[in-house]
């Protein structure tokens, strides 16, 4: 019974892991580990890294996961299988004191903007209404010369004449000041009544000009500011992996893309875009096509779009 227990043992520990039955698979088909890079179009020390389980080497979960995906379709083993076993043994154990931080962190860096932004809005609110209390105060004092011109008016065409003059001749009609004042100065009825019309129209359209010129002001400086998106569109030839966030951290996209697949996003944003695979990709925005090569380490791109220089 000793014997049939150290049997078991002994299978147990000499089963192959998936990095050795990646390479067992690699050299029953006479691939080097080049003509694998080769073909995936990977890094020889990518596919090294696979072989040995070096998995801390192959830029985190993600691309590990993709990379090692690409490898067993390239070699014809079975996928569901070795996937389930790669997810076993690559487990990453993030504390929930990170999510809590990432949490903290964010909101950090919001509350500044929160400020700004509050700040700005009381700063419009107090030009607003200091603006419309200048206009009424315009207004009102123009209200104001209107009413003491009536009032002089008035005063001036309601004076009568001595009553001494009304005894003595009680049949001749009254004149009033303002008659013998424009009669001594030869000016007749008609043409005093239109010369005070004209002050009053020529006052009054002044005030109602100076108004219409402030209106037009605050409506022009009250015009919001628009604001243009850009396009950043994506297409693939061959299986890659993909994330895009924006200036906020905030991920739009994050998966991995196959061949004549194609993504189109629109932000006012800068992009930051992270590509696996970035032969495999060709990148256009605003309708102008973007060169990958400048960005490129190794097969690998990361690069910025949108950010004034």
């Amino acid at each position: 019974m000793s014997d049939a227990h150290s049997d078991d043992a002994t299978v147990a520990t000499t089963s192959p892991t998936i990095g050795s039955q990646l390479q067992q698979a690699r050299e029953a088909k006479k691939y080097s580990v080049a003509e694998v890079a080769a073909q995936l179009r990977l890094n020889k020390d990518i596919v090294t890294y696979m072989e040995n389980q070096q998995w801390d080497k192959l830029h985190g979960r993600t691309y590990a996961r993709g990379y090692f995906a690409s490898y067993v379709k390239f070699l014809g083993l079975p996928f569901d299988e070795m996937l389930a076993v790669f997810n076993d043994e690559y487990q990453t154990s993030e504390p929930s004191l990170n999510l809590f931080q990432h949490g903290h962190d964010q909101l950090d860096r919001q509350f500044p903007w929160f400020m700004l932004a509050l700040i700005a809005t009381v700063m419009v609110v107090i030009w607003l209404a200091f603006q419309q209390w200048q206009q009424t105060q315009v207004v009102q004092q123009a209200s104001m010369a209107e009413i003491d011109n009536v009032e002089e008016e008035d005063n001036f065409s309601t004076s009568i004449v001595d009553p001494s003059d009304a005894i003595e001749s009680p049949n001749q009609p009254m004149i009033s000041s303002a008659e013998q004042t424009a009669e001594q100065l030869g000016i007749s009825a008609n043409n005093l009544d239109e010369i005070t019309a004209t002050e009053v129209a020529s006052s009054t359209s002044a005030t109602l000009e100076r108004n219409s010129q402030m209106t037009v002001t605050d409506q022009q400086a009250n015009e919001p500011v628009s604001t243009e998106e850009s396009t950043l569109q994506l297409s693939f030839s061959g299986e890659c992996w993909v994330e895009v966030t924006n200036a906020d951290s905030q991920v739009l996209v994050s998966k991995v893309m196959r061949a004549d697949q194609s993504l189109l996003l629109k932000s006012d944003q800068p992009l930051s875009i992270l590509l696996g695979r970035a032969k495999a990709a060709s990148v256009t925005y605003n309708n102008q096509t973007v060169d990958l090569t400048p960005h490129m380490q190794g097969d690998l791109a990361r690069l910025t779009l949108g950010v004034e220089s």
